[in-house]
C-alpha cells in the first residue's frame, strides 16, 4: 500500500508541475516552444 501511495504522490506532483508550465506558456504565448521542449525532454 505504501508503494501505491508514494506513486500517487509522485504522479500528482508531476502533473501539477506540468500544468503550471502549461499555464505559464499559454500566458506568455509560448505554447509551441513548451510542447517542443517537453517532447524533446522525453527522448532518451
Amino acid at each position: 500500500i505504501l508503494g501505491s501511495h508514494l506513486n500517487t504522490l509522485h504522479n500528482l506532483s508531476y502533473y501539477q508541475t506540468l500544468m503550471r508550465g502549461l499555464r505559464q506558456a499559454i500566458i506568455r504565448q509560448e505554447l509551441d516552444k513548451f510542447v517542443r521542449d517537453f517532447y524533446a525532454a522525453l527522448e532518451f
